[in-house]
């Protein structure tokens, strides 16, 4: 075990937190390559307790373990809109076993999947845009993670989530491993550091997709579909 020293995160600023407030943040940076032929860095955990009114941040600790994650890239599809969202199972930071798409099925749902840790700040941004801007979806995140390494501690990743996440938000968190694979050729994984947007109707095919980044100009894209959504 070696102790490092990280240059600062972006502080995860999600609508939940109230300004004054402490919260835990934990840093999965650099946990999950997404190409076999690149060597693995390390596992960054590191939790900070952070006033997000004041800005003041004590860090209180920095360990790296060693892990690898295999996944080859997959080019996004040209077109997504009509397909059906693949069959997968994960589990909410609640401990719930949730099937996607089936869980969120009669009502229209926005799914935010990440594949790397540093995608965390462009998810809070659509999160955000969704809220501010009253689209009528339900709104999941879905940190997706490939590979038999992290599969094998899960819990321990997981934990780390939930102490970065208010428990009030526990239950619109589902972790992917086992199926992970199958959402990556599905809807490809070429921008890992973007979140992956998808917008589902109530039966689970997909009426909007987009791996840019954060715009306030796609929300009000996703927006539109959601109140007039394509005939299929």
């Amino acid at each position: 075990m070696v102790l490092f020293s990280f240059p600062e995160p972006i502080v995860s600023l999600r609508p939940s937190v109230k300004p004054g407030s402490l919260r835990t943040y934990t840093d999965f940076r650099g946990l999950f390559p997404l190409n076999c032929n690149t060597v693995a860095p390390p596992f960054r955990f590191r939790e900070a307790q952070i006033s997000i009114g004041k800005y003041e941040k004590t860090w209180s600790l920095a360990l790296t373990v060693l892990l690898s994650a295999c996944s080859s890239t997959v080019n996004t599809p040209a077109d997504l809109v009509s397909k059906q969202f693949p069959t997968v199972t994960g589990q909410s930071l609640t401990k719930e076993v949730v099937t996607i798409p089936d869980a969120y099925r009669g009502k229209k749902t926005v799914l935010l999947i990440g594949y790397q840790q540093k995608t965390q700040f462009d998810i809070d941004r659509w999160i955000l845009g969704l809220l501010q801007s009253e689209v009528p979806v339900q709104i999941v995140e879905v940190p997706t993670i490939a590979g038999m390494m992290p599969q094998m501690v899960q819990g321990f990743i997981d934990n780390g989530m939930r102490s970065g996440i208010p428990k009030e938000d526990w239950g619109s968190v589902v972790t992917v491993y086992e199926d992970a694979e199958k959402i990556i050729n599905a809807i490809g994984n070429d921008r890992p550091q973007s979140t992956h947007v998808v917008l589902l109707n109530e039966s689970g095919r997909i009426l909007w997709s987009s791996n840019r980044g954060y715009s306030a100009q796609q929300v009000l894209e996703l927006k539109s579909v959601v109140v007039s959504p394509p005939s299929m």
